[in-house]
């Protein structure tokens, strides 16, 4: 009798796998001019797992009390893989929360032409704010999760032909983000004068950012020539966010 050999084929069909959209929030720079108005750059990173078509990208976060106290100016700007995308883009600010939308033009036809690199951070929006150097405070940023721009990340999938929702995470906002310490002005500046103990200078900061120290100089007229008076620089408190009398 012969054997009859049988053989099982096994048809597997390849299921997709969705991970995330990831997004991160860094500071790019903290330009602190003195006397004037500070600007500080922070930008909103993005990275995926796969090579996807982004359909939707959307978030927000809150620029904290202090800098939410004075803020004078924030303008986005699309930075890296969103610069010249066909996206109907929405930003704003209110009440301290700033928020992105990006939402791909003709979303029923995909796919779209912005594909976010593959597990590689790169820059999506870059925000500059714009505030006066009077305040004295300290600021601290967070993710914010609102009804209307809370954190959706939505690609084309060629495969399946249909947006689907991909968020990843929102990483922990960094450390330079937080507890940042807004310089100010000086807040108080008098000069008296006694017979007994010629003129006396008393000064307060209400914090300092880098501060070494201070010098004190003269002159005989507001448009004359200032020579110093002080022989040795008079320390200050280097970082500091609360009052300090001199």
């Amino acid at each position: 009798m012969k054997k009859r050999l049988m053989f099982c084929v096994i048809a597997l069909m390849a299921i997709p796998v969705m991970a995330g959209v990831d997004i991160r929030l860094v500071k790019i720079s903290d330009i602190q001019n003195f006397g004037g108005t500070n600007t500080l750059v922070v930008a909103v990173e993005g990275r995926s797992s796969h090579n996807y078509y982004l359909s939707k990208l959307q978030g927000a976060f809150y620029i904290g009390d202090g800098l939410n106290a004075v803020l004078t100016s924030c303008t986005p700007l699309d930075a890296g893989e969103l610069t010249n995308a066909n996206y109907n883009k929405n930003h704003g600010e209110s009440n301290g929360v700033v928020h992105f939308q990006y939402l791909a033009k003709d979303e029923d036809d995909g796919p779209y032409d912005r594909i976010l690199p593959l597990s590689t951070w790169q820059e999506l929006v870059r925000y500059t704010f714009v505030y006066p150097y009077t305040q004295s405070s300290t600021t601290t940023f967070r993710w914010d999760q609102n009804e209307d721009y809370g954190f959706v990340a939505e690609v084309w999938f060629s495969t399946l032909g249909i947006p689907l929702n991909v968020n990843g995470i929102q990483v922990n906002i960094p450390a330079d983000l937080q507890d940042m310490s807004l310089p100010v002005e000086m807040t108080d500046f008098t000069a008296m004068y006694s017979y007994e103990r010629g003129v006396s200078l008393n000064w307060a900061t209400q914090s300092e950012v880098n501060s070494a120290g201070f010098h004190i100089l003269r002159a005989e007229d507001p448009d004359g020539e200032f020579e110093r008076v002080t022989r040795e620089m008079i320390p200050g408190q280097g970082n500091s966010s609360s009052l300090t009398q001199y």
